[in-house]
C-alpha cells in the first residue's frame, strides 16, 4: 500500500506490472455481452497495442481531475481491443455477437438492430436494406449467431427495456416506444415472456429506492 494510490506490490519499480480491472454491475445487457466471452483469454504479446496498457497504468496512479472517468473509458477500450485480438486468434471459438463481428453480412445487420431498435424491422426490411434475399439473410444469421434474427432482435429490445426502466422519469409507454413496441400492453406481454415479470413489477424489484430505516 506504500507505492501510491490504487497501487500494490512488493516493489514500485518491479519488472512485472499487472493491471486488474473489474466491472461491477447486474445489468441485463452486461450479462448478455459477457455470456459469449471466454472465461479466460490469453492474448500474445503484440495482440494489443502496449501503449494502451501503459497509458492505463499511468492514469491509474494519478489523481488528476476526472481520473475515474478516464480510467473507466480506457479500461473499456483495452477490453475491446483484447476481445478483438482473442477473436482473431480463435475464429472457430467465438460465438454469438462476437462471432458476427467479422461476418460481412451479419455484422451490419446487428449494427442496424443495435443502433435503431425502435425501427419497425421485419426480415423483409432487413433483407432490402442489405440487398440480399430473406432466406440467405436468415440462414446466415442463424449459422453465425446461433438463433433466428427476429428472436435476437426481440431479446435485444427486452434487454434495452430492462435498462430504460431504471429511469424513473420514463413511463412504460415511453420505454415501449424507444424499443419498437406500439404501446405498454404490447411491451408488457413480450417483457413477461422474457423476464417473468411485468415492466412495472421489474422496475419495482430492480430499481425501487431502499426503504428508509427507522433510527
Amino acid at each position: 500500500m506504500s507505492h501510491g494510490v490504487r497501487t500494490w506490490g512488493n516493489a514500485s519499480a518491479g519488472e512485472t506490472v499487472v493491471l486488474v480491472g473489474t466491472y461491477t454491475t447486474e445489468a441485463e445487457i452486461g450479462s448478455a455481452v459477457t455470456a459469449v466471452l471466454p472465461r479466460v483469454a490469453i492474448i500474445p504479446a503484440g495482440g494489443v497495442d502496449a501503449a494502451l496498457a501503459r497509458f492505463l497504468g499511468g492514469e491509474i496512479t494519478t489523481n488528476a481531475p476526472a481520473q475515474g472517468s478516464v480510467v473507466d473509458r480506457m479500461l473499456d477500450v483495452l477490453l475491446v481491443h483484447a476481445v478483438r485480438a482473442w477473436a482473431a486468434e480463435h475464429p472457430g471459438r467465438a460465438t454469438g455477437w462476437l462471432a458476427a463481428g467479422t461476418d460481412s453480412l451479419v455484422a451490419p445487420m446487428l449494427e442496424l438492430m443495435h443502433d435503431s431498435p425502435a425501427e419497425a424491422w421485419t426480415l423483409e426490411t432487413f433483407a432490402a436494406r442489405l440487398h440480399v434475399s430473406r432466406a440467405t439473410l436468415a440462414s446466415r444469421f442463424r449459422d453465425v449467431v446461433g438463433e433466428p434474427p427476429m428472436t435476437y432482435l426481440t431479446n435485444w429490445r427486452m434487454l434495452l427495456a430492462s435498462e430504460l426502466l431504471a429511469d424513473p422519469n420514463l413511463t412504460t409507454a415511453q420505454v415501449a416506444g424507444q424499443v419498437g413496441y406500439g404501446g405498454p400492453f404490447a411491451l408488457s406481454a413480450a417483457f413477461k415472456r422474457r423476464f417473468g415479470l411485468s415492466p412495472t413489477a421489474y422496475r419495482h424489484l430492480k430499481y425501487a429506492p431502499p426503504t428508509p430505516q427507522a433510527v
